[in-house]
């Protein structure tokens, strides 16, 4: 009862998502504790929560911890060209390899972008970004194949992202962002392969960590603007 009620409170909280596939599950989203954070508009995410006590502008540095994996319900990953289910081992493999390819995509986002810089470990001043990649399903895994088996395509795929953000100097989650995302279909059949969904991956990571990025600096400009009122008011300026 409680569950499908937070469900329901969920759809509600998403209705008019604009994100690049619909409204992630409710169920997921009625799955984790929203408790202190508040629903906030962020360009590129479907949903987004913080703390309103937080003070996003202190960030000068991200660190991104490794990128958990889990596949959507009832989906499982089949061996190229057979229909029966990839070895546990391929399996776990595939999940780690996409899981590598979110955060390095996070990294370098954060790194070309300049502005803020990448932390390896816990300190004052930086923002701790958790991500899990859920809900995946893929069209194309790329799994170990026989000899000149070839795999084709119109779109990656689909999957949910899931990023608590976390003060890594005290641990607290200060955020939480969620976004589905569609892997936009061609109109014909590609041939898909491990550089095509990395591709696609990093499309989607791309826009996830611009929106972060974007949240960031908004803050700071919130702040400096705040500093500058505050300078006026103390010397009588109007």
């Amino acid at each position: 009862m409680r569950l499908a009620a937070l469900a329901v409170s969920a759809a509600a909280w998403l209705a008019g998502c604009t994100g690049m596939g619909g409204m992630p599950n409710p169920v997921l989203m009625a799955g984790y504790d929203w408790a202190g954070l508040e629903a906030i508009e962020m360009h590129g995410m479907d949903y987004a929560a913080v703390d309103p006590l937080a003070d996003f502008s202190r960030y000068s540095r991200i660190m991104v911890d490794p990128v958990e994996v889990s596949f959507a319900k009832g989906w499982e990953p089949l061996k190229p060209g057979s229909t029966f289910v990839a070895a546990e081992h391929d399996v776990e493999r595939l999940k780690q390899d996409l899981g590598e390819v979110v955060q390095e995509g996070f990294e370098r986002q954060i790194r070309e972008g300049g502005r803020f810089g990448l932390a390896d470990a816990p300190a004052p001043g930086v923002l701790r970004i958790h991500a899990r990649l859920v809900d995946v399903r893929l069209n194309a895994p790329a799994l170990p194949a026989p000899a000149r088996t070839e795999q084709f395509a119109r779109s990656a795929g689909e999957w949910t992202l899931v990023a608590d953000l976390v003060d890594a100097d005290s641990g607290a989650v200060v955020g939480r962002l969620v976004d589905r995302w569609t892997d936009p279909e061609e109109q014909y059949l590609q041939r898909m392969t491990q550089v095509e969904n990395t591709r696609a991956l990093w499309r989607a990571t791309d826009a996830w960590a611009g929106a972060v990025s974007r949240h960031l600096d908004v803050a700071g400009i919130r702040k400096r603007m705040e500093g500058a009122g505050e300078g006026l008011r103390s010397t009588g300026g109007d």
